[in-house]
């Protein structure tokens, strides 16, 4: 097969976004498929264009088989709601018109949000008579609106409509949850058009090793007892329970907690640390995706919540899936399918969200129990490389393309079934 995918961030940026693309283009491309990614130059999350990329138009390179082409589009490092849409639609603008100057392709993937990608998607799988993918990481407008970013009725009227265009022009949609599964199909979408194929982890990458010595040195974490937030500071996540709890552990001088990421909430996240007078948090910048594995090899438990609001209930966290990879359990401060996933496996502890006495409880009890985290970080381990290996979700996608085309093209009365090329 020949596969479109146009995603406006992608490696080096970082994220469930880039990653999850990113993962599944390369290991089409290990199977033997052609693979183009149009996406923008990296700027994410400061809206600055990353050295070695700034002064240019358009870029095409190849990474591990994948060839890339980068486009210029709008970003500002002061990126607020409408910056942010204006941002997307001239991405939307500058690789519709790049992907009308390319060869055509069997599929043309898009992966939500951004919300307008799909209307690229279906506007050159027209033009180029192809097979259109439409993947849902996350529910637009419905995020908006849960989160009090979307008010206007007449913008949602609007958007409502849009995304069930989406979901009726789609030839296959893929829901990264079991909860947007459902949504899409409560739609009035045929069930056997959605498929579920959530995020995971690269079992290779995020494996259990010993500790860093040069994380441990660079960052005199010492012999601490550290427990890890690696991750985005996001409205929904609610990191500000991590500082609360903290606060209550301050006492406890060989706990120290380690957060790492960039995002909206970061900010007050640190302003209250400071407010507080913390000194058992530290504060790091975003890591590069191949140090991030150093880091969780030298954590204790690793960190992942949202806030109690219905919508995160449908929510996969995916550093979830990378501490179970590493062998280290997991506190969980979340409601819904991550739960589910945490009792099912036995790799972790849930507590209510947005509770840091809980959180701080849950901490302790591990901290106390090394035989406790040593059997949970086996647990989890085990349970992501049968379950939720980037490799197998990425085959199975595999399959689902593969019986997409072979539908259009049997409907078509073109060609027999399209199979695997060997």
């Amino acid at each position: 097969m020949k596969i479109l995918f146009i995603c406006q961030f992608f490696p080096p940026e970082t994220g469930a976004g880039p990653t999850r693309i990113s993962e599944f283009a390369y290991n089409l491309v290990k199977a033997g498929h052609i693979v183009k990614v149009i996406t923008s130059f990296p700027n994410y999350p400061h809206g600055i264009i990353f050295e070695g990329y700034r002064g240019k138009f358009f870029q095409r390179e190849v990474l591990k088989g994948i060839i890339v082409e980068r486009c210029l589009n709008y970003t500002n490092p002061k990126m607020n709601f409408i910056r942010r849409i204006i941002g997307e639609i001239s991405f939307e603008i500058i690789s519709t018109i790049r992907a009308m100057m390319s060869e055509r392709y069997d599929i043309v993937f898009v992966s939500s949000p951004p919300f307008f990608s799909g209307i690229v998607g279906y506007f050159i799988s027209k033009i180029k008579n192809s097979c259109f993918i439409f993947d849902i990481r996350d529910l637009y407008p419905d995020s908006a609106i849960a989160y009090g970013v979307l008010k206007n009725p007449w913008a949602v009227k609007i958007l409502r409509k849009i995304e069930y265009f989406y979901y009726q022009k789609a030839d296959r949609i893929i829901a990264v949850t079991e909860g947007i599964r459902k949504h899409v199909i409560q739609c009035g979408i045929n069930e056997s058009k959605v498929i579920k194929i959530p995020n995971g982890a690269n079992v290779d990458i995020f494996a259990p090793r010993s500790p860093s010595k040069d994380i441990l040195e660079e960052y005199k974490f010492g012999d601490k007892f550290i427990v890890i937030y690696a991750g985005r500071f996001a409205r929904y996540h609610g990191t500000i329970t991590i500082i609360e709890c903290a606060d209550l552990l301050k006492m406890n001088h060989d706990i120290l907690f380690v957060l790492i990421g960039e995002g909206t909430e970061k900010r007050n996240s640190m302003e209250l640390a400071e407010k507080l007078d913390l000194n058992n948090v530290i504060f790091l910048d975003e890591q590069p995706q191949n140090k991030v594995p150093l880091f969780l090899a030298s954590a204790d438990i690793g960190i992942a919540l949202a806030k109690n609001v219905e919508f995160t209930k449908m929510a996969l966290h995916v550093k979830m899936f990378e501490y179970m990879a590493c062998g280290i359990p997991v506190v969980l401060s979340a409601l819904g399918e991550s739960e589910e996933v945490i009792i099912e496996s036995e790799a972790g502890i849930c507590v209510p969200p947005e509770n840091p006495q809980e959180l701080a409880k849950a901490i302790l009890e591990l901290y106390h129990n090394p035989q406790l985290r040593k059997q949970m970080g086996m647990n989890g381990r085990r349970y992501v490389v049968e379950y939720y290996s980037r490799e197998k979700l990425a085959n199975r996608l595999e399959r689902e393309l593969l019986a997409t085309v072979g539908g259009m093209l049997t409907k078509r009365n073109n060609f027999p079934k399209y199979t695997k090329r060997i």
